[in-house]
């Protein structure tokens, strides 16, 4: 099989990081200083809140004991501790310089394996260039290859600890012969179906069934269904690359560099032999890790031409790794606007059932705390001082964990104007309080007095518009804020604005109106977030061989525009009963 390698095998890095806060300055500083062509991002799959004591997490559940410093601390406002790297274009040869400069500044930074709930969630995932003009055959290639070892992939991904798949069914990663799936009125639909996509006539015709790819990226979606796979096809047509997402999150930068071969060698020889019957001819699947030996793994990694060195370490990858283990059940995608197919030339067939699981993601853990922390409403603190570790007893007021809310110093008119905003701050209130105050007016589009607020602390709201949240951040003693817009359905972030806060005399406090910037980003998104510009670029375009069958498909795809937006939930449920309605009236004659 011949291919154009120019490119090819260029790699892309996103490690998942647990245990720093993103946000401070010391981190963004470091990162630009260090790794300026690296880039800090939202994941809310590996973020955890949490309460700090200086910048050390509290525990929340401590076995046999009864954690009396959470009902001191418990009206502090959470922080988010992990985030994403993701690294530029690499060369495919020129990668292991900035892996191990990437390992040295994560732990210079503080990051560390744990037993934390954080580090069960994080990951590294390789992007290996194929380019979005590759061939159908090569599609076919990949598919083919993946099937016949993905067993392996998930064994080895484990990185010396057992694949955080375990722990959560698989969810970000699911195996390519089970993955997410759609409810629609009881109903329980994949994604798309490996034997489908096995016998697809063309690359649009592959991109169709494998979750109607050639819809969403026409529509510009990133967070698809069909994306967590641990073999994700939709980065091809989106980005030009195949993503692997088998791994957990490791610091060791030689078995990141040996994975990286391992993807590359994996892409190098999908791409220029043809299928080798003596080992593709078996279909090894997550749940049959138990059966495979060490003898078949070396053969394999020897047929698809992974270095002998690279070998070896693998191999140390796979005795330290547990065998992940799998229950062979269908789940439902835990995306809260799933996509699913709409157009009527296609639907998988449904399976018999799939489960529903929670999720364990920056949000829902700080729902658990939260409640956790309420938990500690009665429980009063027996002593006001902890003793370090030279014996020192230090009282808590003087380390800043005890707060009084009450605003002093404040004359009738000033405290009638609180009150009428709809706060009271002649009593004690908490960090609470003061957030929920907050957010009704940001909804509102009211001045927002920062007095209640604390310095140097990340709080995000959402806004008036349900398609973007907002982050904000005091500095310099609450004379300067820096904010910026999260996007909730794509997960990107805008660039940092840093303005100046005003003298509120109504407050007798600093503050702002963030309500002209809001609106300004939702009517002009592109001022803010910089992957707004349109890409022309037409994806799919390949030689047809004047073939009528596939320039009719073609046809369809352009001249049948979907009227509505696939990322929203209930338009999808609703697309979904229109597909299934349409498509049965098909084989009934209709």
């Amino acid at each position: 099989m011949e291919y154009d390698f120019k490119e090819i095998l260029d790699i892309g890095l996103e490690i998942e990081f647990s245990n720093i806060k993103r946000e401070t300055p010391n981190f963004i500083n470091n990162l630009h200083k260090e790794l300026s062509t690296f880039k800090h991002v939202h994941d809310a799959s590996t973020e955890t809140p949490e309460i700090t004591l200086g910048n050390i997490p509290v525990q929340f559940d401590v076995q046999g004991k009864t954690n009396k410093i959470l009902s001191i601390m418990r009206t502090r406002n959470f922080e988010i501790f992990g985030g994403e790297i993701n690294s530029p274009v690499l060369a495919g040869n020129e990668f292991r310089e900035h892996i191990y400069k990437l390992m040295n500044f994560l732990i210079d930074m503080g990051e560390s394996f744990s037993t934390t709930e954080q580090d069960n969630r994080g990951s590294i995932h390789i992007h290996v260039n194929v380019s979005k003009d590759i061939k159908h055959k090569h599609l076919i290639r990949l598919l083919e290859l993946g099937l016949a070892t993905e067993a392996i992939f998930y064994r080895l991904g484990g990185m010396g600890r057992v694949n955080r798949g375990v722990k959560n069914d698989f969810i970000y990663q699911r195996p390519i012969t089970m993955p997410p799936c759609i409810s629609c009125n009881g109903t329980f639909y994949p994604i798309f179906d490996y034997k489908d996509l096995l016998v697809s006539k063309s690359k649009t015709d592959f991109y169709n069934k494998y979750g109607d790819s050639v819809n969403q990226i026409q529509h510009g979606n990133h967070y698809v269904t069909q994306r967590y796979v641990g073999l994700n096809f939709y980065s091809i047509p989106y980005r030009g690359s195949i993503e692997f997402r088998y791994a957990n999150k490791v610091l060791i930068p030689e078995w990141i560099i040996a994975w990286t071969i391992l993807c590359q060698s994996f892409v190098n020889f999908a791409l220029t032999e043809d299928k080798d019957n003596e080992f593709e001819n078996v279909y090894r699947k997550l749940e049959d890790n138990k059966d495979i030996s060490e003898n078949e793994v070396l053969f394999i990694l020897d047929r698809i031409g992974v270095p002998d060195d690279t070998q070896i370490t693998l191999l140390d990858v796979w005795h330290n790794s547990s065998i992940p283990e799998f229950d062979g059940k269908h789940i439902i995608t835990h995306l809260p606007n799933p996509t699913f197919f709409n157009r009527d030339n296609y639907l998988p067939n449904p399976v018999e059932y799939a489960k529903r699981i929670l999720v364990e993601d920056v949000r829902t853990v700080n729902q658990v705390k939260n409640i956790k922390l309420q938990s500690q409403g009665n429980n009063y603190p027996e002593v006001d001082y902890i003793i370090d570790t030279s014996g020192v007893k230090t009282k808590l007021k003087d380390i800043n964990l005890i707060y009084d809310y009450r605003l002093d110093n404040r004359n009738d008119i000033i405290i009638h104007n609180w009150q009428l905003a709809g706060l009271d701050i002649t009593r004690d209130y908490t960090q609470e309080n003061a957030i929920n105050f907050v957010q009704e007016r940001i909804y509102r589009g009211k001045l927002i007095p920062f007095d209640v607020l604390m310095l140097d602390r990340n709080y995000e709201f959402t806004t008036m518009h349900n398609w973007f949240n907002i982050f904000f951040c005091l500095k310099d003693n609450k004379r300067k804020i820096e904010f910026k817009f999260f996007d909730t359905n794509s997960g990107d972030e805008s660039r940092l604005l840093i303005v100046d806060s005003i003298d509120s005399d109504t407050f007798n406090c600093k503050a702002f109106n963030f309500s002209e910037y809001i609106e300004d980003c939702h009517e002009n998104p592109e001022n803010y977030f910089d992957n707004r510009q349109d890409d022309e670029e037409n994806i799919f375009d390949e030689e047809l061989d004047d073939n009528p069958e596939e320039i009719m498909q073609r046809n369809i795809i352009e001249n049948n525009p979907v009227v509505n937006h696939p990322n929203n939930v209930g338009n999808a449920v609703d697309n979904m009963e229109q597909v299934i309605r349409r498509i049965n009236n098909v084989g009934n004659g209709g």
